[in-house]
């Protein structure tokens, strides 16, 4: 058996948590990489690598390019995004997925994290949008590999899925580790805010039984 079959980006959400368990259960060997680098992130990434007992690779990004301050609201203006600080940032990932493909190129599956299903039903328009973006980013990448002799693509093996039954098929200790609050603070904590002006407490909170809310960290 290789030492990697796959590569997971694994952000500590929900929907990546799911991926990884998915691929761990499926007997599958996935070499993991994290690249968001909030510290609570990160530490949320190990422990549970730690209970599933396999690795998680840190991706370290380092960009001094200066922001332009004057047009920081220029996604939130154009595309209507909540957040008004808001880039696109899954070029990031992807393109960290490729570069561990071209590391171990025999590997030809790249598994992510997502829930076009809905989030509590399926159906419901709350789940994850496949945007423009990211079809263009995953062509891209895709034909990056294969004109260089890599054949992967780039699959969400659980799309078919709503986030709530992505939450409840993990094990409870995983559900007490997912990190997915963006807000600084919240980090420092390693909590979610869970407050209605963060979407991603939004989502989760939305997502998470009743009966299963005091799991949430």
């Amino acid at each position: 058996m290789p030492e990697y079959d796959c590569i997971i980006p694994w952000s500590g959400g929900v929907e990546s948590t799911a991926a990884v368990y998915w691929a761990v259960k499926n007997n599958k060997s996935p070499l993991c990489i994290h690249n968001r680098m909030q510290p609570a992130e990160w530490e949320s990434v190990e422990v549970m690598a730690n209970i599933l007992d396999i690795k998680v690779h840190k991706v370290q990004e380092v960009n001094n390019t200066p922001v332009d301050k004057e047009n920081r609201d220029f996604y939130h203006k154009k595309f209507h995004y909540q957040s008004k600080t808001w880039n696109p940032v899954i070029h990031r990932w992807a393109y960290f997925c490729m570069e561990a493909n071209l590391r171990w190129p025999l590997i030809n599956k790249i598994y992510y994290g997502h829930c076009g299903a809905g989030c509590v039903e399926k159906g419901d328009g709350l789940g994850d949008l496949m945007h423009d973006s990211a079809i263009v980013t995953f062509n891209m990448f895709e034909s990056f590999l294969k004109v260089n002799g890599v054949d992967s693509k780039f699959i969400a093996p659980l799309d078919h899925l709503t986030k709530r039954e992505q939450w409840l098929s993990l094990p409870i200790e995983l559900k007490k580790e997912i990190m997915t609050c963006q807000k600084y603070e919240s980090n420092l904590n390693r909590s979610n805010c869970k407050m209605t002006s963060c979407n991603k407490c939004v989502s989760l909170l939305r997502a998470v039984p009743n009966d299963e809310l005091h799991l949430i960290r």
